[in-house]
């Protein structure tokens, strides 16, 4: 019997060199040719569906990855990655647009839409029901990083240019039924166009834009959601002019009750880091929450997204980081905390696997295990 993992990662990367479609950090097996390489994974069980090639310089070719996008089933998990010249019609751009971001992302400045023939691009995304509009599911679930390879002498480390966007994913025969929050988060650091971007259920929280809740600031943006309450609050900490605030960061994770959701988007750097004490501080917040990645950053150029849990252990964040000053994007469904208490008294109360996360031994579990072991597959 085949076995799986209940959660998928999925990494898109294009570079100068090529592209890169992975699946649990393994590089799927794929003759990758110039134009636009896609995945295509199920849901339910993320097995792959079907890998696919448009030579996107032809206009034919948009018009047919267009067609595709539109005849795949709502749910789908896609992932993109160009390889190469890169040239897609607005048909293709208004497809990916309405299929995976839908109507709360028209406005966004860092779409499709500013592509160039030179420019390196990747997302992953799933296919929205844009026909119910009263589903929850309409959340966009969707994280996209462009690069333009013609910018130059722009006061960004251009050495290694790549876009790169990375999705968390529980599979949904484990989860269906089950509430959770669609969470993207994006980080650009350097000095030309640095921003810091965090959105939950499609909705800009922290953002670089008017219509954001909270504008973004340097350093710190952080998000977080407290167990058994449904809104979140909002953190900032400019690392940038003053490090001492990593240890007012590391103070605040440390006095958050476990299973905080915690989201957080560097913006511009982590500012320069001259005390030891504040190193120690900011490896110590990170492993507070799952984060492993932090060893190897460049403070001054260190792009950085996480989405991680108070009390997790060292690696199981959802996390990426660039030492270049690019564009990172990850994304991920997240269940929401189940309220035991409550839900044991209704009385129309649902059983069997959808009820897993309402038993107390299990609540988290699945978060605070290392390393998660596999499960057999749903029949």
């Amino acid at each position: 019997m085949q076995e799986t993992s209940p959660l998928i990662t999925i990494k898109s990367i294009s570079n100068n060199q090529g592209s890169g479609l992975y699946l649990n950090n393994v590089k799927v097996q794929y003759d990758y040719k110039e134009g636009m390489n896609v995945l295509v994974l199920d849901p339910m069980t993320g097995e792959i569906i079907m890998k696919m090639n448009f030579n996107t310089a032809v206009d034919e070719e948009s018009d047919k990855l267009s067609q595709f996008i539109e005849s795949l089933p709502v749910g789908s998990i896609v992932a993109f990655s160009s390889h190469g010249k890169l040239v897609l019609n607005e048909k293709v751009k208004q497809t990916i647009s309405n299929r995976f971001r839908g109507d709360q992302h028209k406005l966004d400045s860092l779409s499709i839409n500013n592509l160039n023939e030179n420019s390196l691009y990747c997302s992953i995304g799933k296919i929205l029901d844009n026909n119910n509009n009263n589903n929850n599911n309409i959340s966009p679930l969707f994280n996209e990083s462009i690069k333009n390879n013609n910018s130059k002498n722009n006061g960004d480390n251009n050495d290694e240019q790549q876009a790169t966007c990375l999705l968390r994913y529980p599979l949904d025969y484990l989860f269906n039924n089950v509430d959770g929050y669609n969470i993207n988060v994006k980080s650009k650091a350097g000095t030309n166009h640095c921003f810091a971007n965090i959105q939950i259920n499609g909705v800009d929280i922290i953002g670089n834009q008017k219509w954001c809740q909270t504008q973004s600031i340097d350093g710190l943006n952080v998000v977080i959601i407290k167990p058994n309450e449904s809104n979140h609050s909002i953190h900032q900490f400019n690392v940038v002019d003053d490090e001492n605030q990593w240890f007012d960061f590391y103070r605040f994770v440390n006095d958050l009750p476990s299973f905080t959701l915690i989201i957080i988007a560097i913006q511009k750097s982590f500012g320069e880091i001259n005390n030891d004490y504040n190193k120690r501080y900011i490896k110590s917040s990170f492993k507070l929450i799952g984060g492993s990645l932090f060893n190897n950053i460049s403070p001054s150029t260190t792009s950085d997204a996480i989405i991680g849990y108070k009390g997790t252990p060292s690696s199981n964040a959802h996390e990426s980081i660039c030492n270049q000053s690019s564009l990172v994007s990850i994304s991920s469904w997240e269940p929401k905390y189940r309220n035991t208490d409550e839900e044991m008294k209704a009385v129309n109360r649902v059983v069997g696997r959808d009820a897993l996360f309402s038993v107390p031994l299990f609540e988290y579990y699945y978060k605070l295990s290392n390393p998660i072991a596999p499960l057999l597959k749903w029949k």
